[in-house]
């Protein structure tokens, strides 16, 4: 009888192993079956899953399946830890913007107004904001003169608040379910510059990627007539490891503030715990200016941690 017991925990193991393994990579995949993306963003879930799996086998002497999860490790390990090293400017930044999908259903208005009061930063992106959020927080506008919003009626709307002068304002369209980014050229005491909101429509199990990835494309057409010298703030609806992503940060010369600094999870499911998150809102910058500082901050009513991007110019 125990060693019915022991055979039966073992073959669990090993189908543990074999659905992690199909999970983790079935991504390659997501190219033709573009559901298959949904897979890809829980790298680090993917890592924490196979060294557990290990120590299973090393305890129990189960040699040949403990080389192949220490074998299976290794992918997700090159996606993962190179997020932890690479240089990362120390310096007091100039400018702070704090971006945060607040979340359209989210009523809470005074947990926002809290977390921009406690944050100071110069340039405010919420996502998702609705007419409400507009109405509860118009007291911002002694703080920050220059404001500015889309679709507030839709629940993907923008609200841009700023402190320094915001010109060629605009909020062009993604292409993918009446969802927009907001554009504007952001006129600093330390240099002028463009700053790009994103917040393209997320993926699920009807259309996969395909909608996002679309979005994304039409994002990235518009960022080849920005500036040199640009921010792109918001959420990205998509994680580091896409093709997509690599994508949009290679052809556009895009330099993410998490480099260096680690994953960093930013949206979870609240039931389900802290394992679950992932990293899918995003500050790039490129040209003259540099990432000095990169935060995250919890915020009530919201299932996005808000980002807090520090920046410097050369």
């Amino acid at each position: 009888m125990p060693q019915q017991k022991h055979s039966k925990f073992d073959s669990m193991l090993f189908l543990a192993l074999c659905v992690v393994a199909i999970c983790a990579n079935i991504g390659v995949l997501a190219g033709i079956v573009p559901q298959f993306d949904l897979f890809i963003h829980f790298q680090v879930q993917y890592l924490v899953l196979f060294l557990l799996l290990s120590v299973c086998f090393l305890c129990r002497r189960r040699w040949s399946l403990l080389a192949v999860s220490l074998f299976c490790t290794i992918l997700p390990a090159m996606k993962v830890l190179p997020w932890y090293f690479g240089e990362v400017l120390d310096s007091t930044p100039q400018i702070r913007i704090l971006s945060s999908n607040v979340k359209a259903s989210n009523t809470d208005t005074p947990a926002i107004l809290k977390m921009i009061d406690d944050v100071h930063a110069d340039i405010v992106v919420l996502l998702e904001a609705t007419e409400l959020h507009s109405y509860e927080l118009e007291d911002l506008k002694y703080d920050y003169p220059f404001v500015y919003s889309a679709e507030l009626h839709s629940g993907s709307g923008f609200l841009l608040y700023s402190k320094f002068l915001l010109t060629n304002v605009s909020f062009p369209d993604t292409g993918v379910g009446g969802m927009v980014s907001a554009f504007a050229t952001v006129r600093s005491p330390f240099g002028d510059f463009d700053i790009l909101a994103i917040h393209p429509i997320r993926p699920g199990p009807r259309h996969g990627s395909r909608l996002r990835d679309i979005a994304i494309n039409n994002i990235a057409a518009h960022l080849k007539i920005a500036s040199e010298t640009t921010v792109v703030i918001g959420d990205l609806n998509t994680t580091m490891w896409t093709r997509s992503y690599n994508r949009f940060v290679q052809e556009n010369g895009l330099h993410n503030l998490r480099e260096g600094r680690g994953i960093m999870p930013s949206w979870g499911m609240q039931n389900l715990g802290r394992f679950v998150s992932i990293p899918i809102d995003h500050c790039f910058v490129r040209g003259d200016i540099r990432g000095a500082s990169f935060e995250l901050l919890s915020l009530d009513g919201s299932d996005h941690d808000a980002i807090v991007a520090g920046l410097t110019f050369e």
